[in-house]
């Protein structure tokens, strides 16, 4: 088990059939037990409330908070709210691992629920697509001052080099290419007759 994520694992064998509640915190310790993941930052609250039958668990999570994101356009941190309401069924059986979305099976001989990669994988999948700086009221990016500037000189560059091969490319008539394709044909026809 990764290092400092015991406290996201529920021993339910212990537990009585019924309702049982359980309050986990997500923060930046969290984020770095998972190798290449986008999220770094975070502050979350999870709730989990867990009913507990002769052969089944079921669990509902409420997981609040917020996590920081690179902004898209300047790469500045900043924060996206997250709220997630979600629930699953965990069934005891010999098919352990099958997996759907919303239902689990455990091994018979279980006794014990490691709720970590769930929660990580839930949150990473709740990040938006494009996570951008607001618009202020003259509808411009309220993005690092710096690298928006560094962006419009990139922009311009770009648009002057398209402009100048659209130019060249004008330039050259068809009689151009058609003397350029004869001339291969005339070097290819030489080397054949070799």
């Amino acid at each position: 088990m990764r290092k400092n994520l015991q406290a996201y694992v529920i021993n339910f064998a212990g537990l009585s059939n019924g309702l049982h509640h359980f309050d986990f915190e997500i923060t930046d310790t969290f984020f770095a037990n998972f190798e290449y993941s986008e999220i770094q930052k975070g502050n979350l609250k999870v709730q989990l409330t867990l009913k507990k039958g002769d052969r089944l668990l079921n669990l509902h999570f409420s997981i609040k908070g917020s996590v920081s994101l690179p902004c898209d356009r300047c790469l500045q941190e900043l924060d996206c709210p997250i709220e997630i309401e979600d629930e699953v069924v965990v069934r005891f059986g010999s098919e352990e691992g099958e997996e759907e979305e919303g239902f689990w099976v455990l091994p018979e001989k279980a006794y014990q629920l490691d709720l970590s990669d769930y929660l990580y994988e839930t949150i990473a999948v709740e990040r938006p697509i494009q996570w951008v700086h607001p618009l202020d009221a003259q509808n411009h990016p309220t993005c690092d001052p710096q690298m928006m500037a560094i962006l419009e000189a990139m922009k311009a560059k770009n648009e002057e080099e398209d402009e100048t091969e659209e130019n060249f490319e004008e330039d050259e008539t068809e009689e151009d290419v058609d003397d350029d394709i004869n001339e291969v044909w005339n070097i290819l026809n030489k080397k054949n007759k070799l």
